[in-house]
C-alpha cells in the first residue's frame, strides 16, 4: 500500500501531466485549425510530376479526312476565328484570351498569312507589356507548345513570380477567379517550375474559406474545395473547378483533390446530366425565362443585385 502523502504527490503529478498534455493537444488542434483557415503557399509539401503519365497525341499530328469534323475545323479556321479576331481588334481590350489562343492553334494546321501577321503583331505587343494577374498564362503556354517559342513565357513567369511573392507577403483571400488554378497549371506544364504548381494548389486551398470574397454556392466557394462533393452554381465554372482539382491532384500526387472532383462529377452524372449531354437545372432556366418575359425590368434589376449571371443554357447546376 502507498503511503497517503506519497499517493497525493503522485496523483498531483499525474494530474499536472494530464492537464499539460490536454493543453498541448488543444494548442495543436488550434494551430491545425488556423492552418486550415489560413493556408500559406510556402506550406505546400509534395513531390510533383512533370506532366500527366498519359498524354494525348498533339492535334497538329492528326490529319482529319472525314466528312463530319474536317468541314467544321475548316470553317473555324477560315471564317469563325478570323471574324472573332477582327471583332476583338476593334474592341477596347484588344486581341487576347481564348480567341488569341484559338488563332495560334489554328495557324499550325491552317496557315493564313493575314491572320499570322495579326497574331505576330499582337505577340510583339504583349512581349512589351507588364502583365498583371494570371489571365494570359494559357496564351503563353499555348504559344510555346504550338510554336516552340518562349516569347511570352518570360512575361508569364514574371507575373507569376509577383503573384507568388504577394501570397508569401500578404496572403490575399480567394477573390472569385474561376480559372486561376488552370492558368497556373498550364504555366507549370510549360516550365516545370514547382512554384507555379504551388500557385495552382494555393488558389484551390484558399477557395471557400471564411475569408473568401463573394463566398457563395454560385461560384463554388461556399466551403473549402476538399469538403465539396456536390456540383452547384455556374455549370461551366464548376467544371473548371473539377478540372483544376484533377490537375492538382494528379500532378501533385494528392488524392483528396482528385476525390473531390470525382464526387462532383458523380453528382452530375447521377443527378444533373440530361440525355442531350447538357448540364444544369432546366427548371430554373425555364422559370427565369418565364419571369423575364413577364417582368423584364424587375428581373434584370434583381439579377444585377443577386449572385447570379444571365440565364444561359447550362448556366446553373440545380440544388436537388
Amino acid at each position: 500500500m502507498i503511503p497517503r502523502r506519497d499517493f497525493l504527490k503522485a496523483a498531483g503529478a499525474i494530474t499536472c501531466s494530464a492537464v499539460a498534455k490536454t493543453r498541448v493537444l488543444a494548442s495543436a488542434d488550434s494551430q491545425s485549425q488556423m492552418e486550415r483557415e489560413s493556408p500559406r503557399i510556402t506550406d505546400a509539401a509534395y513531390t510533383p510530376l512533370a506532366d500527366y503519365p498519359i498524354r494525348p497525341q498533339p492535334y497538329f499530328d492528326v490529319t482529319l479526312t472525314d466528312r463530319f469534323w474536317k468541314p467544321k475545323a475548316d470553317t473555324n479556321a477560315t471564317v469563325t476565328i478570323p471574324l472573332e479576331v477582327q471583332k476583338l481588334i476593334e474592341a477596347p481590350h484588344g486581341l487576347i484570351g481564348n480567341v488569341l489562343e484559338a488563332a495560334i492553334l489554328s495557324l499550325r494546321t491552317h496557315p493564313n498569312p493575314q491572320l499570322q501577321a495579326t497574331v505576330d503583331e499582337r505577340v510583339e505587343q504583349l512581349k512589351k507589356e507588364r502583365w498583371n494577374g494570371n489571365g494570359a498564362f494559357e496564351v503563353a503556354a499555348t504559344y510555346y507548345f504550338t510554336t516552340g517559342r518562349n516569347d511570352l513565357l518570360e512575361n508569364a513567369k514574371a507575373s507569376a513570380d509577383r503573384l507568388y511573392e504577394d501570397f508569401v507577403v500578404r496572403n490575399p483571400p480567394f477573390d472569385g477567379g474561376e480559372r486561376d488554378a488552370i492558368n497556373c497549371i498550364e504555366l507549370y506544364r510549360a516550365t516545370h517550375a514547382k512554384k507555379y504548381l504551388d500557385l495552382a494548389k494555393h488558389y484551390l486551398d484558399i477557395r471557400g474559406l471564411n475569408t473568401s470574397v463573394n463566398r457563395s454556392r454560385h461560384n463554388q466557394s461556399y466551403k473549402p474545395v476538399l469538403e465539396q462533393g456536390e456540383a452547384v452554381g455556374h455549370a461551366v465554372n464548376c467544371v473548371s473547378l473539377m478540372v483544376s482539382l484533377v490537375d492538382v491532384g494528379v500532378l501533385c500526387g494528392l488524392r483528396p483533390y482528385f476525390d473531390s472532383a470525382h464526387r462532383m462529377w458523380t453528382d452530375i452524372v447521377e443527378r444533373k446530366l440530361y440525355i442531350t449531354g447538357r448540364r444544369g437545372d432546366d427548371r430554373q432556366r425555364r422559370l427565369r425565362r418565364a419571369v423575364l418575359a413577364a417582368e423584364p425590368d424587375r428581373v434584370l434589376r434583381d439579377l444585377r443585385r443577386a449572385d447570379v449571371h444571365h440565364p444561359e443554357p447550362s448556366a446553373i447546376h440545380g440544388d436537388r
